[in-house]
């Protein structure tokens, strides 16, 4: 096992912790899961890469994040409207959706990470 491994799973675990901490601080308690798992990879990933010197993976990976915010941002609006609004089962509403958050990180990707 190398030792950039044993970084990563510490750095990744006191950062999955950190949010964990910060997500519990919010109403309601399943709101810190947004907290938990893709902001602390994404985090852990962009330290490392900086870290270790890879300077030109830095600014990728964060245009790369910022891609996938957005895209996580318009599934999740798009998801509550068609049930919230539209009345729809959230079974079609999240594969509906699901294919709009393609068409949207696919479309970013296209344009800005090529």
């Amino acid at each position: 096992m190398s030792v950039e491994y044993i970084i990563r799973f510490l750095f990744g675990g006191l950062i999955v912790s950190l949010f964990a901490v910060v997500g519990g601080l919010f109403r309601p308690r399943s709101f810190s899961g947004i907290f938990a798992a893709a902001p602390t990879v994404a985090l852990a990933s962009l330290g490392l890469a900086f870290v270790q010197g890879e300077l030109q993976k830095v600014p990728v990976e964060g245009r790369s994040m910022h891609a996938g915010a957005v895209a996580l941002g318009v599934y999740s609006w798009f998801t509550s409207y068609l049930t919230a609004k539209m009345s729809w089962h959230s079974l079609a509403a999240t594969v509906l959706a699901y294919l709009v958050w393609l068409a949207v990180a696919l479309g970013l990707w296209f344009v800005f990470l090529r």
